[in-house]
C-alpha cells in the first residue's frame, strides 16, 4: 500500500535496512566506514530517481523488504564498480592522484579517544567483557566466539557457530532478535537476567553511563549513541589492524573514581 500511495515514505521507513546493508559491505572491505554516509546518500538519490520504475516493476512475488534490499545491493555494487573503474583509468593514464589519508594529528586523536574509551570500560570491572559483547552485537560489528568466551568459559555450550554465523550475516535481524539469540549465554551465567528485554535494558543503561563518562563533567565532548557507534567501530578496526593496542590495565586514584561515580549517579538520577 505504501509503495502504491506513499512510495517516498516507504523509502524513508527502510533507511535503517539500507544502512545495515551498507555497513555490511564496509565490513567486507569494499569501502571504508567513513564512506558509508556518502554511499547512503548515493543510494537514496538513485532510489528516489527510480521510484516510478520500481513501482511499475514490483509484482508482489517477493516481500517489499527483499525487493528493495536487492536494489540497494545492486546500487552499491554499481557504485563500487564505477569507483574501481575510475581508479584503473587513472593508473592507465598515469594520472597521479594524492591518496586520501588522515593527517597524523587525526590518527593521534583517534588513538587518544580509544584510550579514553578503554579507561571508561575498565571502570565497568567484571561487566567490561559483557558490555563489549553487547556493543558489538547492537552496533552490528563482527562477533567471534572469543567475544562470548570472554564473558563465560562455557559460552560454546550456549552459543553455537550457527548462531554466531547468523548474528554476523542475517541483515533481517532486529535488535530484539539479536538479544534473543544471545540470551542463552546470559541465562546460563546470570540469574538476575530473566529475559532478553532485561538484557537490553541493562545494556541501554550502561551505554548511557559510558557516553556520559566519555563526555565528562564538565562536558568536554558531545558523544551520542550514533557517534559512540562510530568510535567503537573505529576502535575494533584499529585494534584488528594493529594500529591501536588496548589498555590491559589502568589504575585510578580515589579522586578519579569518585568523580566518575558522581557522573554515573547524575545520569541515573536523570533517567529516573
Amino acid at each position: 500500500m505504501l509503495l502504491r500511495n506513499h512510495p517516498f515514505q516507504l523509502l524513508l521507513n527502510y533507511q535503517n535496512v539500507f544502512r545495515i546493508i551498507t555497513r555490511k559491505y564496509a565490513r567486507s572491505g569494499y569501502f571504508s566506514f567513513e564512506e558509508c554516509d556518502e554511499i547512503m546518500q548515493h543510494i537514496n538519490e538513485k532510489l528516489f530517481s527510480r521510484i516510478e520504475i520500481i513501482m511499475e516493476q514490483y509484482d508482489g512475488r517477493v516481500l517489499v523488504r527483499t525487493y528493495l534490499s536487492a536494489i540497494c545491493r545492486n546500487i552499491i555494487k554499481e557504485y563500487v564498480r564505477k569507483v574501481r573503474r575510475r581508479k584503473r583509468l587513472l593508473i592507465e593514464n598515469v594520472v597521479m592522484e594524492q591518496e586520501y589519508y588522515f593527517p597524523g594529528n587525526m590518527e593521534m586523536l583517534f588513538r587518544e579517544e580509544c584510550r579514553r574509551l578503554d579507561r571508561v570500560m575498565i571502570l565497568l570491572g567484571k561487566n567490561k567483557a559483557k558490555m563489549w559483547l553487547l556493543m558489538k552485537l547492537t552496533f552490528r560489528i563482527k562477533i567471534e566466539l572469543n567475544d562470548f568466551l570472554s564473558v563465560s568459559d562455557f559460552a560454546s555450550e550456549a552459543i553455537g557457530e550457527d548462531i554466531i554465523y547468523r548474528l554476523n550475516t542475517d541483515l533481517s535481524l532486529k535488535d530484539k532478535d539479536l538479544y534473543l539469540l544471545a540470551f542463552p549465554l546470559f541465562q546460563q551465567t546470570e540469574s538476575r537476567i530473566s529475559n532478553p528485554d532485561t538484557l537490553r535494558k541493562w545494556f541501554r543503561q550502561k551505554l548511557t553511563e559510558v557516553i556520559a563518562l566519555m563526555n565528562g563533567m564538565p562536558q568536554r565532548a558531545y558523544y551520542t549513541e550514533e557517534t559512540m557507534q562510530i568510535l567503537v567501530e573505529k576502535y575494533c578496526s584499529m585494534t584488528e589492524t594493529g594500529a591501536y593496542s588496548p589498555l590491559s590495565d589502568c589504575r585510578y586514584s580515589q579522586a578519579e573514581i569518585k568523580h566518575c561515580y558522581n557522573i554515573i549517579k547524575g545520569v541515573r538520577k536523570k533517567s529516573k
